[in-house]
């Protein structure tokens, strides 16, 4: 954090953010995440000065670090809207994967596959950190990959994001289909919670790109077909509220989205017919 807190103190603005600032950023990103409460501070404090840049005042008042991170991922997906490094990166940390270059090495099946085995350690063993919320830092990194240009998309993680999301959705479907959830249920444990989160976070990252762009291979219609499909036999048998709740929150802005480019379109065929 010392060579943080010296880096940030700097007059080094250049011109265009440079790759070992975007690290920098992530790296006092994750400190906003440590189990450490002096830690989380210092960097929120650095986080004040990162956002506010040139205009910076000692006088600032810092933002505690919940607020920090959101600020923080808001200024990443500004200053590097045209990264490919940042692109592959959040899809990384949204999927929680712990491979770098490849971040969606393991498939939703196979995640979910070993989040519901049996636990059969004597012990408990204890999380490496207990601040950070999985399902928030999905829903925060699906936020920078959705304000993302198009150009920062490589295509070939385009493709390998939309099968993933895909099959992770059959597969959340076939579950529900197949087992009726509750209190007890096959949603009940912490890993699958998070992971169908990140599936659904996933399906409205990919609307997003597909609305801008061709890069995603599967058609709108397809993507939103499948949440209706999967938040249908969701509601019947019961899956948890929220994953429903942000499937309808997805399709209607979705849905209102693709009504607003229509009259738009429609009012620019009015215009040329009054011509």
């Amino acid at each position: 954090m010392i060579g943080l807190t010296s880096l940030w103190t700097t007059q080094v603005k250049p011109k265009e953010p440079a790759a070992p600032l975007l690290h920098a950023c992530l790296v006092t990103y994750d400190a906003l995440n440590d189990d450490d409460d002096e830690i989380r501070d210092l960097a929120a404090c650095l986080v004040t000065r990162i956002v506010a840049g040139k205009h910076y005042r000692d006088n600032m008042k810092d933002v505690i670090p919940l607020v920090a991170s959101q600020k923080l991922s808001e200024y990443l997906a500004r200053k590097y809207s045209r990264s490919q490094e940042l692109c592959v990166e959040a899809v990384r940390r949204m999927t929680n994967s712990d491979s770098t270059r490849s971040p969606l090495r393991n498939s939703v099946a196979d995640t979910l596959a070993q989040a519901q085995e049996e636990d059969t350690a004597l012990f408990v063993q204890e999380k490496q950190n207990l601040f950070i919320d999985e399902v928030r830092e999905a829903i925060i990194w699906s936020r920078v990959l959705k304000n993302l240009s198009v150009k920062a998309v490589p295509r070939r993680l385009a493709h390998a994001f939309s099968q993933w999301v895909m099959d992770g959705i059959a597969v959340l479907t076939e579950c529900a289909t197949n087992q009726v959830d509750g209190p007890l249920g096959w949603i009940s444990k912490t890993e699958v919670f998070v992971l169908g989160m990140q599936v659904v976070c996933g399906a409205e990252v990919l609307l997003n790109w597909r609305s801008r762009s061709r890069k995603v291979p599967v058609a709108g219609y397809t993507i939103r077909r499948a949440l209706r499909e999967f938040a249908d036999i969701g509601s019947v048998n019961k899956v948890h509220p929220l994953w429903i709740e942000k499937i309808e929150e997805i399709l209607e802005a979705s849905v209102m989205g693709r009504l607003a480019v229509m009259k738009r379109s429609m009012g620019l065929v009015v215009e040329r017919l009054k011509q």
